[in-house]
């Protein structure tokens, strides 16, 4: 069916002020998303962090980076209306950071869990979103770092998740093929990695260990 031309059908179109009113209040709501992805948990969440003696991701990915250099990152936006079942409404920016940064000159591939998300943990949007940035490192020969500090997979969704081809277990494969290929996978480990959040820091060519802040273990700590 065409559709019929509001001028000469005698209706009237929205006018240019109703058109910039529209998109005006689409680009607050977009911006509202990106505040949402970079910030949540809000300040106590922050302060929670300070408590712990860490610091937001991205504030930790501008230090990784060349000085005066730009991290493009992939996906701020991802995670948001998935509506999960579990009651899980939104999961902000997905809960892991991913984008493109040079160090040493170097573009790099740089993955960051975000510990105010769910503990970092990954749920399948997470997943979904770590392996698509695997693939364009992959795609482009990019070498890889990962700032981890992840609760592993999201047991209430294990089952979807940990278990099937494209899950949990593809993204350690996905590390091993790339590093026999001759990209590098680095691991700087910021927290606790718990369960399937310690083969992010088992599976890397080199793993950086913060005394006394950087853990590791699979099945429970062994305090």
């Amino acid at each position: 069916m065409l559709m019929q031309n509001t001028a000469s059908s005698g209706q009237k179109g929205p006018t240019m002020t109703e058109n910039r009113i529209f998109w005006e209040n689409e680009e607050k709501k977009l911006d509202e998303r990106v505040h949402a992805a970079t910030w949540p948990g809000g300040q106590k969440a922050v302060d929670r962090l300070a408590k712990q003696g860490k610091k937001p991701v991205r504030d930790l990915i501008q230090q990784l980076i060349d000085p005066g250099s730009l991290f493009f990152e992939l996906g701020q936006i991802a995670g948001f209306g998935v509506n999960y079942s579990d009651g899980i409404d939104d999961v902000p920016c997905g809960g892991v950071v991913t984008g493109i940064g040079k160090i040493n000159g170097n573009w790099t591939m740089i993955f960051a869990n975000d510990s105010r998300v769910k503990a970092g943990a990954y749920l399948p949007i997470t997943l979904k979103k770590h392996m698509r940035a695997q693939a364009i490192a992959e795609r482009c020969g990019l070498n890889c770092v990962y700032i981890a500090d992840s609760a592993g997979a999201f047991l209430p969704m294990q089952v979807d998740v940990f278990p099937d081809d494209g899950h949990f277990g593809s993204m350690f494969y996905n590390m091993a093929r790339m590093s026999a290929m001759g990209l590098k996978q680095i691991t700087m480990s910021t927290g606790g990695n718990t369960a399937g959040g310690a083969y992010i820091v088992f599976m890397a060519c080199q793993s950086i260990m913060i005394d006394k802040m950087s853990y590791s273990f699979l099945g429970g700590p062994p305090w």
